[in-house]
């Protein structure tokens, strides 16, 4: 139904004007319709349809309701679903999460994840995710070396982005290590480089990252120098926690301290 949007709506008053039976899967699919179309009307009248045919609202039925409005532009509609649900669960959350992001409403979206007491990995790709449509690329960065910390693996769709500026493709290195894709993070580095981008600490705190994760040492080292000697950049915290890190896990502290 997703991807004739139209004529799903079309089906669904068939159905209703039919009497057929009223299914919880059959009113997420119209709702996902309504959200493709932005179809706040339509969108309205399946929620009272729901309410009427007596449905008690599940999980998906409510992430749905939230992503129709928010995509709408409703979101106090939104906000009023997700108040309904008394039960602490990840899923509506990270509708609304979203759904604020996508209106620009990014502290009310920190906000929320914050408040979240489980956040999950789509909690985290969604809030990387519309902090990049945001422009905060800065802050997206930040966002996924956290994830690294916490061991969370965002999905790949949080982390297809255009090349627009350095902090951006910093955060394609930190994302291809993650990944297991080390040769990815070097040719990405090369490619600043033969772009001729003046790299900074982010790029080489992402690299050493990556590197770190890979569990490449020598090409650690190597890139811990350049840093140093060719760049003039020594020893930013992040930079150095990352490379000590890197080392510390995979035994080879002897010989590094100098």
């Amino acid at each position: 139904m997703g991807k004739f949007p139209h004529e799903s709506l079309l089906l669904y008053d068939e159905f209703l004007l039919a009497t057929f039976y009223q299914t919880t899967t059959l009113h997420i699919f119209v709702l996902e319709a309504c959200f493709h179309l932005k179809a706040l009307f339509e969108g309205k009248q399946v929620h009272c349809q729901i309410i009427k045919a007596g449905i008690v609202p599940d999980t998906h039925i409510h992430s749905s309701l939230i992503r129709m409005y928010t995509n709408s532009g409703s979101i106090d509609d939104a906000e009023g679903v997700l108040g309904e649900f008394s039960e602490e669960n990840t899923l509506p959350k990270n509708a609304m999460i979203s759904g604020y992001l996508s209106e620009g409403h990014v502290d009310k979206a920190r906000k929320m994840f914050d408040n979240t007491a489980a956040n999950d990995a789509a909690s985290w790709s969604a809030l990387i995710t519309g902090y990049i449509k945001n422009g905060m690329h800065a802050e997206a960065l930040a966002l996924f070396q956290d994830t690294i910390v916490s061991h969370i693996l965002p999905n790949e769709a949080a982390l297809k982005m255009p090349q627009r500026d350095i902090v951006t493709r910093g955060l394609k290195i930190s994302a291809s290590a993650i990944y297991g894709q080390a040769k990815k993070c070097f040719q990405l580095f090369d490619e600043m480089l033969a772009d001729g981008i003046h790299l900074n600490k982010v790029i080489f705190v992402a690299t050493l990252s990556s590197c770190s994760y890979a569990g490449c040492v020598e090409e650690g080292r190597q890139y811990f120098s350049r840093m140093k000697h060719d760049f003039g950049i020594r020893g930013p915290v992040e930079a150095m926690n990352a490379w000590w890190t890197s080392l510390a896990v995979l035994g080879c502290w002897q010989g590094q301290k100098n």
